[in-house]
């Protein structure tokens, strides 16, 4: 992206110009001091100060002191995830929480948005659930972790995958080729014991079906559409948009390449 258009976006969020310049200079893993900002900057020194302060007290920027000198570097991308989301929230005029919506039938449509309802339903839709099978579409990708740890941390996660388990719930699973070895390069040994005996079979697909972060959980009452880094999930019941779904579901598991999951896992694990 050109630094003009930068400098254009970053506006958006309602910052000045010498606030969105000093924030394009700021870089997330190495410190820089205001005086080093000075040497690159086309704005006064003073001005730097204030942008700087500014930046911080939007979330944007973070100050430390190295070696008795003052530092500043950018927000890590989760922390900048979070303002950018606050800012949409107040353009768009939407809040956290649950929205929903019936059809003129017995449709319901429910919008869960937002981290904590994201967690609520999550941990919500297998809480109650015994011995039921479970449908999952998904990908594996640094863009699909990046929305799960935003909100999750991995031993939630882990946490998830245990209360699975625990109620008897079987996953059947279409995703892209090598989702388990990725998996298990990725979260080691303590995923994949969780995971194990909680999967009855897994369906392998072409990656370039998979080039996106979305999710789909299925249980035989409600449907799950996940798209955690835009912090949403769409839930749905009764409605023939969940009937669509399933029968899409049906056509890629029916074309793809059957695995064994608990056999791979143990073989993964054994190595």
């Amino acid at each position: 992206m050109k630094p003009i258009t930068q400098l254009k976006n970053l506006q958006l969020l309602n910052l000045t110009a010498h606030e969105a310049e000093v924030f394009l200079l700021l870089r997330s893993d190495t410190p820089i001091s205001p005086l080093e900002l000075s040497r690159v900057c086309t704005i006064p020194r003073a001005s730097i100060y204030v942008a700087l302060e500014a930046l911080k007290k939007r979330g944007l920027a973070a100050h430390s002191i190295v070696n008795k000198k003052s530092k500043w570097k950018r927000a890590t991308e989760k922390e900048l995830g979070d303002v950018l989301y606050d800012t949409k929230k107040v353009i768009l005029g939407f809040a956290d929480g649950k929205e929903e919506v019936s059809g003129a039938t017995d449709g319901v449509v429910t919008v869960h948005r937002g981290s904590a309802a994201i967690k609520k339903a999550i941990f919500g839709m297998i809480a109650n659930r015994k011995h039921e099978r479970f449908l999952c579409y998904t990908a594996f990708s640094d863009l699909l972790d990046k929305g799960w740890l935003a909100i999750f941390s991995p031993d939630e996660i882990n946490e998830w995958n245990r209360l699975v388990k625990k109620n008897g719930i079987i996953s059947e699973l279409v995703a892209p080729e090598n989702w388990i070895e990725d998996h298990h390069r990725a979260m080691g040994d303590t995923w994949a014991k969780d995971y194990e005996g909680r999967a009855s079979s897994a369906v392998y697909l072409s990656s370039k079906y998979f080039q996106h972060s979305g999710q789909i959980f299925a249980f035989k009452d409600a449907m799950y559409l996940l798209a955690l880094n835009d912090k949403m999930i769409i839930e749905i019941r009764h409605s023939d948009i969940q009937m669509m779904i399933l029968a899409m579901y049906a056509f890629m598991k029916e074309r793809g390449d059957m695995v064994d999951v608990n056999r791979r896992l143990r073989e993964l694990m054994e190595k």
